[in-house]
């Protein structure tokens, strides 16, 4: 008759402890895809090279805006509320 393997109980992990392994898996993943993504931006010609800068420009200039609008709404909020409680 074969020996009967017990399995080791691993120690409860906390959800803290996923949320690490969550958060370095999603990094792994981030560092995985901007290899990738360098990788192909180095082995592109000079204009789609051109039209990829571009690109990512206007998107920082796009989320740069989402911001700002945000933290002005904010502020504008704050200022009503104090208003309100006068």
């Amino acid at each position: 008759m074969p020996a009967k393997k017990t399995s080791k109980k691993s120690p409860k992990e906390s959800p803290a402890d996923r949320a690490v392994e969550e958060i370095h898996a999603i990094g792994d993943e981030i560092k995985r895809l901007a290899m990738k993504a360098k990788k192909k931006f180095d082995d592109a010609d000079e204009k789609t090279k051109k039209k990829v800068v571009a690109g990512v420009a206007g998107t920082i200039a796009v989320l740069a805006a989402i911001s700002k609008v945000k933290k002005a709404r904010k502020k504008r909020k704050k200022e009503a509320e104090k208003k309100a409680k006068k």
